[in-house]
């Protein structure tokens, strides 16, 4: 029970992203039915960042590189998605709202 909405300019501002095309995306805001208790949600859903582990990381780590740095390496080798862009994600597929 979700209903197609255009995301509103501020709640894309609390995203980290550069530049986004929204002809890319669809979102949705949440309506509610007797199925979902008026919730406009039903069950749950996790928003998840993980990194694993590598040598590469790992001797970043302890060589003292910046957080930024450690960062571009997690993406380059682990394919490292954050917690924002898991979000944005599930948004966008309709699984929860940007609101949420």
């Amino acid at each position: 029970c979700k209903t197609p909405a255009q995301p509103d300019p501020a709640q894309l501002a609390l995203f980290p992203f550069k530049s986004i095309d929204l002809q890319l995306f669809s979102f949705y805001d949440p309506v509610g039915c007797n199925e979902c208790q008026l919730q406009g949600y039903s069950g749950r859903t996790a928003l998840h960042e993980m990194l694993v582990m590598t040598d590469s990381l790992r001797d970043a780590l302890t060589s003292g590189q910046t957080l930024s740095a450690i960062r571009t390496l997690a993406r380059r080798e682990n394919h490292l998605i954050s917690f924002a862009e898991d979000g944005f994600y599930k948004a966008s597929q309709g699984v929860t709202s940007l609101q949420e």
